[in-house]
């Protein structure tokens, strides 16, 4: 697989992002969030 460092960095923040909300949302209860 060739991706450039900028992708790859973007995709693990998304990645980041998307784990952290995952788990903020079993931890504490679902609140709604602006879309």
């Amino acid at each position: 697989m060739n991706i450039g460092r900028r992708e790859f960095l973007k995709f693990i923040a998304f990645a980041g992002a998307i784990a952290a909300m995952g788990f903020s949302g079993c931890v504490s209860p679902p609140e709604p969030m602006p879309n």
